[in-house]
């Protein structure tokens, strides 16, 4: 087609590419660390493990896409383990849940990333992470409009 399409925010929770994830996945248009206000909510156990809780509510001016999100931390080495994503209405949406922590690209983080909507049973969409490259120079001349065209 060779023509540019923007995304409008009206489409950043529109489904990315048929799955599970949306474009602001992808994009995350939003910082958890600006537009959100962080507390503990709680402590519990989860696989012999003990498991923070993590509620991060928005920021009256901030213009997000949920209305709150709780993060599922292991307090032994931080490691997420689930996120839950809540409508502005406060019903959770949709569960994201992290496994299979290894190393990759000198990193230990989870390589299994497992998002589950409420709205459909059974349905579920995940993305694997087989190896990683970090902080390694982009150049900015990447995402120009001319190269974005060529690609």
């Amino acid at each position: 087609m060779e023509r540019i399409v923007k995304i409008p925010p009206s489409m950043m929770l529109q489904p990315w590419m048929g799955s599970d994830f949306t474009n602001d996945d992808l994009v995350k248009e939003s910082s958890i660390l600006e537009d959100y206000t962080h507390k503990v909510i709680g402590t519990v156990p989860l696989d012999g493990e003990t498991v923070v809780q993590i509620e991060a509510v928005p920021k009256p001016d901030s213009a997000v896409v949920w209305g709150r999100i709780v993060y599922w931390v292991r307090r032994a080495d931080t490691m997420p383990l689930k996120q839950e994503f809540f409508s502005e209405r406060g019903e959770r949406v949709r569960v994201l849940t992290f496994s299979d922590v290894r190393k990759v690209g000198g990193r230990t983080l989870p390589t299994r990333w497992d998002m589950r909507p409420d709205a459909k049973p059974g349905n579920s969409t995940t993305v694997v992470l087989k190896d990683a490259v970090f902080d390694r120079p982009v150049d900015d001349e990447i995402f120009s409009q001319r190269n974005l065209q060529k690609r």
